[in-house]
């Protein structure tokens, strides 16, 4: 099989193949729970744009076309956990852009159509700008797994409360009465959490 050549990457500076198949023997149970937890949440990103794919096709993927030279890893450059995780992403960027145009509705998730002359129109049925159940379980979750996180920092769950809300960053400083650096702080510590979170 040809191998593709990769935009970014020469060849020469590319890890061999023996160098890939060791490079996934030495990868941690710890490091493949890491990789396997942002599959996830990128697939759970996607909602139906994945296509009916998991994780697991992600993953696979991933390690597929790292073997195949598709995607090629610079070891001196990043580590082999560092390539795969990039590649999780690029991947799963590829597939929502492709997908995007191509999207199908459920008569059930369309809008229902007006008793105008309009009716037959296909502007007049379109999808409802509502994300779907799974999305939204997912950034239930999402939210209580950040919740949690904070339950020891009345300050940030305030701040969260005011972002469900629907508050910017201005008005959530007003409101709680705290300055801008108290807030973009307290952001930045929140954000923090949320990688260790997702990562």
């Amino acid at each position: 099989m040809e191998k593709r050549a990769s935009r970014r990457i020469p060849e020469a500076q590319a890890a061999s193949d023996e160098e890939i198949r060791e490079a996934i023997e030495r990868l941690t149970e710890g490091e493949l729970l890491r990789l396997e937890k942002y599959a996830r949440w990128r697939i759970r990103g996607l909602g139906r744009k994945a296509g009916g794919r998991t994780h697991e096709d992600l993953l696979a993927e991933a390690i597929t076309a790292t073997l195949a030279g598709d995607r090629r890893w610079r070891k001196d450059t990043v580590d082999f956990f560092g390539h795969l995780k990039g590649a999780l992403r690029s991947i799963s960027d590829n597939w929502s852009r492709k997908s995007g145009a191509e999207e199908i509705f459920l008569d059930s998730e369309l809008l229902p159509a007006t008793q105008t002359k309009d009716d037959t129109s296909p502007l007049g049925r379109t999808a409802a700008p509502q994300p779907d159940g799974e999305r939204l379980l997912g950034a239930h979750q999402m939210l209580r797994q950040i919740e949690n996180l904070f339950h020891d920092d009345p300050l940030l769950l305030a701040i969260i409360t005011q972002l469900r809300e629907g508050s910017n960053g201005p008005e959530i400083q007003r409101k709680l009465g705290i300055s801008q650096k108290n807030f973009e702080t307290a952001m930045k510590r929140m954000r923090r959490k949320v990688r260790k979170l997702v990562t």
